[in-house]
C-alpha cells in the first residue's frame, strides 16, 4: 500500500475538461464503523451532511440494512430531510458471486424491510462490490428480481480503491500517527483525481464524447476528513454536480451490460 501511495503522490494527471457527475456514497449509515465509537460515528455523519451542504451537492446514500442502530436512526432521518436520497444496499453486503440467487433476493428484501420509512422516490439499488453475477442465471434473475420491485440498479462510471484508504486513514489516526494521516489523505486525493481523468478518458475513447458520470464514495471517516476538498477539486476543475436521476438521463446507461464474471467492474468496462 505504501508503494501504490507514493506512486500516486509522484502523478502528474492529464488536465480534465469540464464535466457532469453524480456523487453516490456507500455503506450508511457508515461503513467501517466497528473501528469508530459511537460519538465518533454521529460526528463523522454530520460533518459529511456539512461538507455536502456546503458544496450544494445531493447524493444517493445506499444502506446496509444489518449497519442500522437505533442510535442511527436520527441521523439517517436528518439525511432525507437535507435533500438526499437512500438507496438499498442490501442487508448484510453479500457477495452475489458466493451465495445463491435466493438467498441474495432474502438479502435484498430484509435490507428494504430495515430502510422502508427513508425510501423515497425512485427506488436504488447499489450491488455490494459492485458484483451482479458470475453466471447467467444469477445475472438474469437479480435484474429480473429488481425491476419486479421496482428498483433501478445504480452503476458507477468512476470506480476507484477508496475503502483501502480509509482503512489506513482510521489505524493512522487511532494511532495518533498525524503525518501519516495526512500522507494517507493526499494519496487518497490523487487516487480519485487519477480514477477521474482514467474514466473520463475511457468515455471519450469509447463512445466518442465524454459522458454524465458516476461516482463511487463511501460514507466513512476518510471522507469526514477529505470530502470537501476533493469537491473543491472537481469545481476548480470546471465539474458541474448533478442528480443520480440526472446522470441515468444519459443513454450510455441504457446500453446492454456485456459483462459476465467475478469482478466488480465500472459501468464503462462492462458496456
Amino acid at each position: 500500500m505504501k508503494k501504490k501511495m507514493l506512486l500516486l503522490l509522484l502523478l502528474i494527471s492529464t488536465p480534465l475538461l469540464a464535466g457532469e457527475i453524480a456523487v453516490t456514497m456507500d455503506d450508511l449509515p457508515i461503513a467501517y464503523g466497528r473501528h469508530l465509537n459511537k460519538a465518533e460515528e454521529v460526528k463523522t455523519f454530520k460533518k459529511i451532511l456539512d461538507v455536502l451542504d456546503k458544496h450544494g451537492v445531493k447524493v444517493v446514500g445506499f444502506a446496509v440494512g444489518s449497519l442500522i442502530q437505533p442510535y442511527h436512526k436520527p441521523l439517517m432521518d436528518e439525511f432525507l430531510k437535507r435533500g438526499h436520497t437512500v438507496g438499498n444496499h442490501t442487508y448484510g453486503h453479500p457477495d452475489l458471486n458466493a451465495i445463491s440467487i435466493e438467498d441474495y433476493k432474502e438479502n435484498i428484501t430484509q435490507g428494504e424491510q430495515l430502510i422502508q420509512s427513508w425510501l423515497k422516490g425512485t427506488r436504488f439499488f447499489r450491488f455490494p462490490m459492485l458484483h451482479r453475477g458470475n453466471t447467467v442465471e444469477k445475472k438474469t434473475a437479480i435484474e429480473a428480481f429488481l425491476k419486479e420491485h421496482n428498483y433501478r440498479a445504480a452503476p458507477v462510471t468512476i470506480d476507484n480503491d477508496e475503502w483501502l484508504f480509509n482503512i489506513d486513514y482510521i489505524n493512522a489516526i487511532k494511532k495518533g500517527d498525524k503525518a501519516e494521516a495526512q500522507k494517507v489523505s493526499r494519496a487518497y486525493l490523487a487516487h480519485m483525481q487519477e480514477r477521474t481523468s482514467f474514466f473520463q478518458k475511457m468515455a471519450k475513447t469509447k463512445l466518442n464524447r465524454d459522458i454524465r458520470h458516476i461516482l463511487l464514495t463511501h460514507w466513512n471517516y476518510l471522507n469526514a476528513a477529505n470530502l470537501d476538498e476533493l469537491l473543491i477539486w472537481y469545481t476548480e476543475n470546471g465539474w458541474s454536480f448533478i442528480s443520480l436521476e440526472e446522470a441515468l438521463e444519459d443513454e450510455v446507461y441504457s446500453k446492454k451490460d456485456n459483462y459476465l464474471g467475478m469482478r466488480g467492474l465500472s459501468w464503462l468496462e462492462r458496456i
